[in-house]
């Protein structure tokens, strides 16, 4: 009988213990609010696993389109000497994935479990390719075309990738019915690499490259989240986002 007895309170011990430290463990599901304004959508998940510390991740797919058109990309002349634009127009389609995972520490064991300031390292992996078109408009050529260094067209195809490392400070709220809002914000330093592959090469691929650059620094004005992602250079880079969410 004792022994029955000492089983059951052993027993009836390690259920509370286990109940108390599960008790600590919350798994929220969250979307972001703010992604969607550069063409990214993006699920996060964060896991409490202690008393004033988290892990997190994100995932998100990436897919938006530029368009630029009717920009002046070089000059020509007919018989009678006069000066006409030839106009260019350029469009850009976007896909790609991102990802990222990160640890939390929040600022008293007891906020946690309701709201609090926190702060948090995290890694990130991106990759997207970009189909990139150009056309020219239609003209009899009287004269050679002046303005334009490369005076063909610079259809490629372009994967871009960068790996990143950062910090963040931001406020998590988490309502009594599971509601969680999160704000966020920090640097990160990423490294990034590219390849693209052209349509043609009537020139050399160093050439298409300086064209390119030329045309999209001076001809073609594209969105700033293209540019970031196109153009952006390896180094600093700043990293904010709002996000709601539903603790399962």
């Amino acid at each position: 009988m004792k022994i029955l007895q000492a089983t059951l309170l052993i027993f009836v011990l390690n259920f509370t213990v286990n109940g108390q430290e599960a008790s600590h463990v919350s798994n929220i599901l969250k979307v972001s609010l703010t992604d969607f304004a550069v063409g990214q959508y993006t699920l996060g998940y964060e896991r409490i696993m202690g008393p004033d510390w988290s892990i997190n991740a994100t995932i998100s797919g990436v897919g938006y389109q530029e368009a630029s058109q009717n920009y002046s990309v070089g000059h020509y002349y007919d018989e009678w000497g006069q000066w006409f634009s030839m106009q260019g127009e350029v469009e850009a389609q976007v896909e790609g994935v991102a990802m990222s995972f990160g640890l939390r520490k929040y600022s008293a064991a007891h906020e946690i479990r309701s709201h609090g300031f926190y702060g948090g390292v995290f890694t990130q992996f991106r990759r997207c390719t970009t189909e990139f078109s150009e056309e020219f408009e239609a003209f009899e050529p009287f004269s050679e075309l002046y303005g334009l260094a490369y005076p063909h067209s610079v259809n490629h195809a372009a994967t871009i990738s960068s790996v990143g490392i950062g910090v963040e400070l931001g406020y998590h709220w988490l309502a009594a019915n599971g509601l969680s809002l999160d704000v966020f914000a920090g640097p990160m330093f990423r490294s990034m690499s590219r390849e693209r592959v052209f349509e043609s090469l009537p020139m050399t691929e160093e050439d298409a490259l300086d064209g390119l650059e030329n045309r999209l620094n001076n001809q073609y004005f594209l969105s700033p989240q293209f540019s970031d992602l196109y153009m952006g250079r390896t180094g600093s880079w700043f990293r904010a986002g709002i996000t709601l969410g539903l603790k399962l």
